[in-house]
């Protein structure tokens, strides 16, 4: 019986750690397409039109980039340790 419950244990600890490593995936790649989406914005010329506004607004969106990329090192930072044990 023992044998069957540590079997049963390790069987559930391993799908845990499977479904941390995917969902530390997933968040990985949502990082990414968020990094992407806002350097797809601070490339539009149209932003750099010479208007206060477009200023403000390239401001906000480096202030998010900024941001973002410090959530994807995160994000990997877990996947990789998700991977690693």
């Amino acid at each position: 019986r023992a044998n069957v419950a540590a079997q049963a244990s390790s069987q559930s600890e391993r799908k845990a750690k499977k479904r941390d490593a995917e969902q530390a995936e997933r968040a990985v790649h949502e990082a990414e397409r968020a990094v992407e989406d806002l350097k797809r914005q601070l490339a539009d010329t149209a932003l750099y039109d010479g208007s206060s506004g477009g200023a403000r607004r390239a401001g906000e969106l480096q202030k998010q980039l900024a941001a973002s990329e410090r959530l994807l090192d995160a994000a990997m930072e877990r996947w990789a340790a998700t991977e690693r044990g």
